[in-house]
């Protein structure tokens, strides 16, 4: 494994099966994390959910999955993204039990060391549980090297990241060489990412081919401000690595260019999606919807966070399919179309872990009725029309109402 510090933490876990004893092992976990100064990763079998898609059926201890979930976001960690299998154990049945039990948790700092990990799912005939395999260094790819050695990387100046900025010595005698390329690929990785611009990382191309792969392995993509849709949908097209960010910034975006790169979006999707339409001042987000369009919202079966502010263009929501590991959603400025009822969708039936829901300047809504058993937080401003607006979550603890 190869980074740029001294040093990182590895806590191998395995969770003991009592309800009892899984509060004291999160506890224990805690106190493990106030104990260290530096990166960490946490893999094993918790014997916990994280999400109500980890297991292939409804019998789901909710109470526990809520106390895991609470651990993962108090000690800010990320879930690292799992190739090759969905499942990790199953109780080997003819109707078989199939849950994700065994994960890799890293802190925000390992990923930054490490922006270029890649796990995958191996299979084994002696256990119920699958192992896995975690390549750090971008070079190593598990599909091509099963029984290849591994050499280590040529001897290169050590680099140091500083605002975004890579500082390396070069040597008199070799001034103009292009010493930046041949830096690690996990180097490189983090300086794309560092750009903060899918735009300006596709442009490194120029520098040498190997840019080129390389952007598209970014776990993140970023388009500050894309006056051509055509940018986005061709950056999505040619993406081979799963996203855990994406953000989208255009500028009044008709409904045609939005339906070209959403859908590929969403088949990469694995985290937060974030497109907001900027509408000039000159004219009325809440005015004009019928004549701007709509669009159809693709499935977003792996987000889990999704913001929405779309300048009044109008949007149909899926009639079907399970939002399962959505935990928040932001619409803002939307002219809802379409036969499926918001309050539908955002339910529990179809969107199991949804804590958070936040509506503001929406029109099209009629009636919003919404039952859910994870809802936390609602707000809710400046819907019209709205004939009648009725929540009835068994867990509801905040929500707020703005006139509608």
């Amino acid at each position: 494994m190869e980074a740029n510090i001294e040093q990182w933490f590895l806590t191998s876990v395995y969770g003991p099966q009592p309800d009892i004893d899984k509060v004291e092992f999160l506890d224990d976990l805690r106190s493990i994390k106030n104990r260290l100064d530096g990166p960490w990763m946490i893999a094993g079998d918790f014997n916990l959910i994280l999400h109500a898609s980890d297991k292939n059926n409804v019998n789901i201890n909710r109470r526990n999955m809520g106390r895991f979930r609470r651990f993962v976001d108090e000690m800010h960690l990320k879930d690292a993204f799992l190739h090759g299998r969905r499942y990790t154990w199953s109780n080997e049945r003819d109707n078989p039990t199939m849950e994700k039990l065994d994960r890799v948790l890293v802190t925000v700092d390992w990923e930054l060391n490490f922006p270029f990990c890649y796990l995958q799912a191996l299979s084994s005939d002696i256990s119920d549980h699958c192992p896995f395999l975690l390549a750090t260094n971008a070079s190593f790819h598990p599909r091509n090297t099963w029984g290849a050695s591994l050499s280590p990387s040529p001897s290169l100046p050590k680099p140091s990241l500083r605002g975004g900025e890579l500082s390396a010595k070069l040597f008199e005698d070799d001034a103009g060489v292009d010493r930046l390329s041949a830096l690690p690929n996990d180097v490189l990785l983090r300086i794309l990412l560092c750009l903060g611009d899918a735009a300006a990382a596709g442009r490194t191309s120029v520098l040498a081919g190997r840019w080129r792969r390389l952007r598209a392995l970014l776990p993140e993509l970023r388009f500050p401000f894309s006056p051509d849709p055509g940018v986005i949908e061709s950056a999505l097209k040619a993406h081979e690595a799963a996203l855990s960010c994406l953000d989208v910034v255009t500028e009044d975006a008709a409904p045609e260019s939005v339906a070209a790169w959403l859908p590929l979006a969403a088949r990469r999707l694995s985290g937060s999606l974030t497109f907001t339409n900027r509408v000039p001042e000159k004219k009325n987000a809440n005015e004009g919807g019928e004549k701007r369009g709509a669009f159809d919202l693709p499935f977003l079966e792996n987000a889990t966070t999704v913001s929405l502010d779309l300048g009044c263009l109008g949007v149909a929501v899926p009639p079907a399919g399970v939002f399962a590991r959505l935990t928040e959603l932001s619409l803002s400025n939307v002219h809802l179309r379409g036969p499926c009822a918001l309050g539908d969708a955002v339910s529990s039936r179809r969107c199991p872990c949804l804590e958070k829901f936040t509506v503001s300047d929406i029109l099209g809504v009629s009636n919003l009725t919404i039952r859910s058993d994870s809802l936390r937080h609602m707000e809710l401003a400046y819907m019209r029309p709205c004939a009648a607006c009725r929540s009835s979550p068994s867990s509801r603890r905040r929500s707020s109402t703005s006139p509608c």
